[in-house]
């Protein structure tokens, strides 16, 4: 009567083992994902107290250099521009042209990057393909936003199009993942 029953109770306490450890994982998952959003939530409350004085003006004066027009911004307590104001008139970001709406993210998160970077330290930050719709000259313009904003940060840039970026960097800092792959 006892035929198998050992095998059947080692198989349940290897599963129940297994499955404790798959808990025990997902907790820590769980405990960290508290911990970057209270993190986050954290930042957002130091910018909205002004801790990174100054950004809806370095927003607007990347603007204007990418775009070479003179347009006010309002950013909204998510660090967003929540509108653009052109000759008086008030518009949501969602009436730019595409091209023009990534342009004005990236300088957004640029702008972000280079004030967080000025309060703590040195600072990462990823583009992917963050300029499909930019035109050639404002893209060239971008470019030279990047190379400044190398200064303070760390700036990767995964991108299908990477004849787009030529000149940002030396060709030693620029890495074909496709090649590198095989």
């Amino acid at each position: 009567r006892t035929e198998g029953r050992y095998e059947r109770l080692t198989r349940i306490e290897e599963e129940l083992a297994d499955a404790r450890r798959k808990l025990h994982e997902t907790w820590r998952e769980a405990q960290a994902i508290k911990l970057l959003r209270s993190i986050i939530e954290s930042r957002r409350a130091e910018v909205s107290r002004g801790a990174l004085p100054g950004l809806t003006e370095q927003v607007m004066i990347m603007f204007r250099q990418v775009t070479g027009r003179d347009r006010a911004l309002r950013m909204d307590e998510e660090m967003a521009v929540s509108d653009v104001i052109e000759n008086g008139i008030e518009h949501k970001p969602s009436a730019l042209s595409a091209g023009t709406r990534e342009q004005l993210d990236l300088v957004t998160r640029l702008a972000l990057g280079q004030s967080y970077a000025k309060a703590a330290g040195r600072t990462m930050m990823v583009l992917d393909d963050a300029l499909l719709y930019t035109d050639p000259r404002r893209h060239d313009r971008i470019k030279q936003l990047l190379q400044r904003a190398g200064d303070a940060l760390q700036v990767f840039i995964l991108t299908s199009h990477p004849e787009r970026y030529r000149g940002i960097v030396p060709t030693d800092c620029q890495f074909d993942l496709e090649a590198i792959r095989s």
